[in-house]
């Protein structure tokens, strides 16, 4: 196998395994989400992920719950309706770090009511 070739399988497979799944739309450069909708709110389901020289777990957690607040802001006022403001401590967090490749992912589970 050339060398050539090999550097470009791997990657694509770094790439694949960092990329958000086909099924959330796009926020911004690092940010993807997904809405479950309900009767008084909103579920949302927030992939938050970006390279990071250093792994710092409590500043990615705070960046994802950060986006993962914009989000739900955002998706209200498309709605056009108002949200009761999310606690921190409502958020589920989940960060996970690949070391090849030095992306941190963050995966944030949100309960949102609508006001």
């Amino acid at each position: 196998m050339k060398p050539g070739a090999a550097l470009l399988g791997a990657a694509l497979v770094i790439a694949a395994c960092s990329a958000a799944p086909g099924y959330m739309h796009r926020h911004d450069r690092n940010t993807w989400f997904t809405v479950r909708p309900g009767t008084e709110g909103f579920g949302l389901a927030v992939r938050y992920a970006r390279y990071w020289f250093v792994a710092e777990d409590a500043a990615v957690a705070f960046a994802c719950t950060q986006a993962a607040f914009r989000v739900a802001e955002a998706y209200a006022r498309r709605q056009g309706r108002a949200i009761v403001p999310v606690a921190t401590q409502d958020v589920r967090l989940q960060v996970a770090r690949d070391s090849v490749s030095g992306v941190t992912t963050c995966d944030a589970d949100v309960p949102v009511r609508w006001r």
